[in-house]
């Protein structure tokens, strides 16, 4: 009888033993899928930084538009004659780019939020003014634009990427396209 009780102990030892470690693994199993989630997050960020700024860089008018439409999650840039829409696609989770082919092809998903705001010498440039024109090159151009665009110095973006069991993560970055004021004069400083 000894015996079976002894075994008894065994195994009530064995189980206790058993189930510590089974709640540790599961407690190192949720920190490393946080863990893992959290970085997945910070390097979707990465990416879209890296992408975003690469075309705003180079651009040589930006707008903030989508189809045409005034949106804050979208935004058109011109590189000479080349047109490129980045627009955030809610119901995918998505941020997407429209080449100038229309086609509409994902860059990265698990994005929650994507917003722009172009600034100029004065503040923010809110997009019904740049609506009103007058319009560049004319009004009957197929490709024209309001005037007031050529004020746009500075795009601010912000990006929020799913974070899944982690929090989400989030950046706001300025980027200060180079070819935006290439071609425009600087205002008049007077005779010397």
């Amino acid at each position: 009888m000894s015996g079976l009780a002894e075994l008894l102990v065994a195994a009530a030892v064995s189980a206790a033993v058993m189930g510590a470690v089974l709640a540790a693994v599961g407690s190192a199993h949720v920190t490393l899928l946080t863990e893992s989630d959290g970085q997945d997050a910070s390097q979707r960020l990465r990416v879209a930084v890296e992408v975003l700024r690469r075309d705003l860089l180079a651009a040589t008018l930006v707008l903030p538009f989508r189809d045409g439409v005034p949106t804050g999650d979208a935004i058109t840039i011109r590189e000479g004659t080349a047109r490129r829409e980045f627009y955030f696609d809610a119901a995918a989770s998505k941020l997407r780019r429209v080449d100038g082919e229309g086609a509409s092809l994902p860059v990265l998903d698990g994005i929650t939020q994507l917003g722009f705001e172009l600034l100029g010498d004065d503040g923010p440039i809110a997009a019904p003014t740049l609506q009103d024109g007058p319009w560049l090159p004319s009004a009957e151009s197929a490709d024209r634009f309001d005037a007031d665009a050529l004020n746009v110095r500075l795009v601010r973006v912000h990006v929020t990427a799913d974070g899944r069991h982690a929090h989400d993560a989030d950046v706001t970055f300025d980027v200060a396209p180079r070819s935006l004021n290439l071609s425009r004069s600087a205002p008049d400083a007077g005779p010397d």
